[in-house]
């Protein structure tokens, strides 16, 4: 019975001392003792360390080291990122260990798409680690019409409430109708266009900025117009921008999103009347849903002042906003557009997943040259919709793969197009 009975009053001293919170057995935060990195060959230890909120002699905070791996990981510059939290000799505190995988490139990209009206390939890395010291690079060859190319350098930020620098360098060539004169005739267009860019980095995801940019436009005309055969036209830019890059990698799905607001100018020396001012804003947002679902929904907004230029700065085409459209099938001073995607994951394997996908794409434009100059006027709708299969990858060159079945509305009629994304499309 005593054995009973001291059993019993154990039983209620544990329970008392639970009641009470545990006064019984009192916790002491531990602290951050030392932190150190593996697998960090090339990269300033120094330049990471300066970036991590938890750092040594801080109380230890496990969402707060969550945060800084998802910091780490926007760099966009590793392969890899992973953390343990080791104890040390003092029980008191710990030691944070960070596992790093470098690499030259990061999520170099294969992207091709087709369907009916357009069929192209794009070949790139847009983020390249060069000296292991912040410094991203990147370049792409495109080929729809005509060959195009460009490179950019960049000095990677990685503290924030610092300054930093990028440098653009594209050449691009269409084949372009052009409305000229009263009538529409095929022009070959060249674009070469540099650009420099200062920014300022707010915090780990926000950035504020100016660019400023030197274009060179060539207009060949293909047919007889009048006394032009070749026309050049230089130009001189600014842009003020501010971009927030949100994403937070797992292994189910991307989180949040990416924010972008744009606003620029443009100024032709020899022909003023070209100029134009213009803003944008975009924004991709990720939602993660009951059932393994993923909703995204991708969204822009552009408005320019001029009617004058030969080619507007809008344009609906299935490379940008209406998947099945077809390529550069209307211009126009200003446009808005939203696409929404639902995915599920059928099957996860280590190397692959495959999702099943339903979307709707929909997108007004403001055309310069028909008779309303407002969104939604029923020249300038545009409206697609389908399902398909999204094959992403999570190791290899090719990020993700989409085919598509199609039903795409427009000022011309209803029709079927099949579509076939080898890419990221959002």
């Amino acid at each position: 019975m005593w054995p009973f009975l001291r059993i019993r009053a154990a039983f209620l001293s544990i329970l008392t001392a639970s009641i009470m919170g545990l006064r019984v057995f009192p916790t002491v935060a531990q602290t951050v003792s030392s932190i150190s990195f593996e697998g960090v060959r090339r990269t300033d230890t120094s330049l990471l360390a300066g970036f991590l909120q938890q750092r040594p002699g801080f109380e230890l905070d496990v969402d707060l080291i969550e945060r800084d791996a998802q910091r780490l990981k926007r760099l966009r510059l590793f392969h890899w990122v992973s953390y343990r939290i080791l104890p040390t000799e003092n029980k008191d505190t710990v030691h944070v260990r960070w596992h790093i995988r470098e690499g030259w490139y990061r999520f170099p990209y294969l992207w091709g798409i087709w369907y009916s009206g357009l069929r192209g390939i794009e070949l790139g890395g847009t983020d390249i680690h060069l000296l292991g010291k912040g410094i991203r690079a990147g370049f792409w060859i495109k080929s729809y019409q005509r060959l195009s190319w460009g490179v950019l350098f960049d000095r990677q930020i990685l503290h924030p409430r610092t300054w930093g620098y990028g440098v653009i360098v594209q050449q691009f060539r269409s084949m372009e109708p052009l409305y000229f004169r009263q009538a529409v005739v095929e022009v070959d267009y060249t674009l070469v266009q540099f650009e420099w860019n200062t920014y300022y980095q707010l915090s780990d995801i926000w950035r504020v900025g100016v660019g400023l940019s030197w274009l060179y436009e060539r207009f060949d005309f293909l047919e007889a117009v009048v006394e032009y055969d070749t026309v050049r036209v230089f130009k001189n830019g600014i842009t003020l921008f501010a971009h927030s890059d949100q994403r937070e990698y797992s292994e189910e799905f991307v989180r949040r999103g990416v924010y972008e607001l744009q606003l620029r100018g443009i100024y032709d020396w020899q022909y003023p009347q070209l100029g134009w001012l213009q803003l944008d804003v975009r924004f991709t947002h990720y939602w993660v849903l009951p059932r393994r679902v993923q909703l995204i929904v991708r969204s822009g907004l552009g408005i320019a002042t001029h009617r004058y230029s030969p080619f507007l700065p809008y344009v609906i085409d299935g490379q940008y906003n209406v998947r099945g459209a077809g390529y550069r099938v209307q211009r126009g001073t200003g446009i808005s557009w939203w696409n929404i995607e639902g995915r599920r994951k059928i099957i996860g394997i280590p190397w692959f997943d495959l999702l099943g996908a339903l979307y709707i794409d929909v997108a007004g434009i403001r055309d310069a040259d028909g008779p309303e100059l407002r969104f939604f006027h029923p020249t300038g709708m545009y409206f697609s919709s389908g399902m398909g299969i999204v094959l992403r990858w999570k190791r290899g060159w090719v990020v993700s793969s989409a085919l598509y079945g199609s039903l795409v509305w427009g000022p011309d009629g209803m029709r079927f197009s099949p579509v076939l994304l080898v890419g990221d499309w959002f």
